[in-house]
């Protein structure tokens, strides 16, 4: 499972973690539940779930960046550090609790009784001192770079999207994050609503997560948690008689479009549309086509409206609401055919989308997997795919 549901990917991305050393592949961080003080985890900035999907220059410099800290927390602590564990998990039937590669570094000491087990009776150890921090960070040095350095390539790696935790903790329950390599991931929410009593979502490059209420999980004989092949899946909805209606791309701004906007002026033409812009609210509705009127739902008494003008004419314009009691504010945008093709719809989609964010609310963009048109607007406007989401038909 990716950058969509893993917390280390969030922590390299918001600055998350108690650094001590930055490679140019990897992070030296201390471990927030160290088995000793002095607990150092390497972890690899791209996101890979286990050591053997890590490259060989990441091997590489994961075994550098270990040997240094091991080096480092011998000489810090050698009041009471006689050796180092180095542990690696492989995979949840190996106890890695977080699907995302890292390496322990753990100092020990004689009689720690550390018997490679959770032991909550050991906790809290006292807190390292700034003067054993900075003595760690030097001793690491040659493996570091700069904060600014390691954000900016956490943020820019265009292959792998960091969302929000907004984002994947809205789609994303907390029993589909322990299945790393799962199929499909059945999660039973009674507080689903009869119209999405069934819900599939395929999240990019990662499992698909079966959401039902407890009556259709009955229905389909499933159980909460239960990890079942996609085309059992579609056999047991085909045999219950459940359909599912055409499904939805789920676009989000990934963080470093995120931070973008932040720091991004508006055109002088794009603005917030008030009650005052009825009137050439009207004008736009009534020259846009029936079908895009139906389709983008854009509306002047939404949460959110914003519109980019070509003279006096409203030549684009865009809406937003809350969606679904969550913190995803749902977006549809409307630009007239004359005017298509220079960039105004971009303009208003990211001028609106600024507002959202300095609102504490994520825009969602969702739209029909054939509709080129609206894919193509939201890359452009900068966001990316999370998923495809399809909820079962409501004649079902």
């Amino acid at each position: 499972m990716r950058d969509a549901v893993c917390s280390f990917c969030q922590n390299i991305a918001e600055d998350g973690f108690d650094i001590v050393a930055r490679g140019e592949r990897v992070l030296a961080v201390l471990d927030r539940h160290p088995i000793n003080r002095g607990h150092v985890l390497v972890v690899p900035l791209r996101h890979a779930p286990d050591l053997a999907s890590l490259t060989a220059d990441e091997v590489t410099e994961l075994a550098l960046v270990a040997q240094a800290a091991d080096r480092a927390v011998r000489a810090v602590f050698a009041a009471s550090t006689t050796g180092t564990n180095l542990v690696m998990s492989n995979g949840e039937d190996a106890d890695q609790g977080t699907p995302h590669a890292h390496l322990h570094v753990i100092p020990r000491q004689p009689g720690d009784g550390y018997e490679f087990r959770e032991d909550a009776t050991r906790y809290p150890l006292e807190p390292l001192s700034d003067a054993e921090r900075d003595a760690l960070r030097a001793h690491l040095h040659p493996a570091s770079r700069s904060r600014e350095e390691i954000r900016s390539a956490a943020l820019n790696r265009k292959d792998v999207p960091v969302f929000s935790t907004a984002v994947s903790h809205h789609w994303i329950p907390t029993v589909a994050r322990s299945h790393v390599g799962a199929d499909v991931v059945i999660a039973v929410d009674p507080g689903l609503p009869e119209n999405r009593s069934v819900s599939l979502l395929r999240i990019q490059d990662g499992p698909a997560i079966l959401a039902v209420s407890p009556e259709k999980a009955e229905h389909l004989s499933v159980s909460d948690s239960d990890d079942i092949s996609r085309p059992e899946l579609f056999a047991r909805l085909k045999d219950a008689g459940v359909t599912l209606n055409d499904p939805d791309n789920l676009f989000y701004l990934p963080a470093a479009e995120r931070d973008a906007l932040r720091s991004e002026a508006p055109r002088p033409e794009t603005r917030e549309l008030t009650a005052a812009d009825a009137a050439a609210f009207a004008e736009l509705t009534a020259r846009a086509p029936e079908d895009d009127l139906d389709e983008a739902f854009v509306e002047l008494d939404h949460w959110v409206v914003f519109g980019t003008f070509a003279g006096d004419t409203l030549a684009s314009a865009a809406s937003m609401y809350p969606w679904s009691g969550s913190r995803l504010a749902d977006l549809g945008v409307i630009t007239l055919p004359d005017y298509r093709g220079q960039g105004l719809a971009r303009a208003t989609v990211r001028a609106m989308s600024a507002a959202a964010i300095a609102r504490g609310y994520e825009p969602q963009y969702r739209c029909q997997l054939d509709n080129t048109a609206s894919v193509a607007l939201a890359k452009a406007a900068g966001f990316r795919l999370f998923g495809e989401w399809e909820v079962i038909d409501a004649e079902d």
